[in-house]
């Protein structure tokens, strides 16, 4: 695993997520600050890996659960980047706009995206979507997806 850089690029994106108090309806913009991280920065795995594979313009979905009161969401895609193929990460968070990343957003064609946000209260407790999608694939790209939050 590679330690020598802990942080590469920081992301802020602003999502506008609607809230619905029980006495009128609003709608407030909440931030996410979506850093991309090296592999060995993500904790220790707590949930599983999940292991796929897509092909050419494919889409497999995924869902997560965030329990309430984690302050942290974490997510790893990886496959092997020596076979040319390339994948993306799509990110939906509950009521949000969706997030997508590519291999190369972090400055480095590697096979990996790597993720990490604090999370706001109102983004716990719901479910999460994640989409991997096949952007340029020969034959079948094997990948392993692993989602923490804590």
């Amino acid at each position: 695993m590679r330690f020598s850089i802990s942080i590469l690029v920081s992301i802020v994106v602003v999502l506008a997520v609607c809230i619905l108090p029980v006495a009128a309806a609003s709608c407030s913009a909440t931030t996410i600050d979506m850093k991309t991280v090296e592999l060995g920065v993500i904790s220790v795995t707590k949930a599983p890996p999940i292991y796929g594979e897509v092909r050419q313009g494919e889409v497999d979905p995924h869902q997560y659960y965030v329990p309430s009161g984690h302050r942290t969401l974490e997510v790893s895609l990886q496959w092997d980047h020596t076979t040319n193929n390339d994948l993306s990460l799509a990110m939906y968070p509950p009521n949000g706009n969706p997030l997508v990343w590519n291999d190369a957003n972090d400055g480095q064609t590697d096979g990996e995206i790597s993720l990490s946000t604090p999370l706001p209260s109102q983004m716990t407790g719901k479910y999460w979507s994640f989409d991997v999608t096949g952007l340029r694939v020969s034959g079948t790209q094997s990948y392993t997806l692993t989602i923490n939050s804590y």
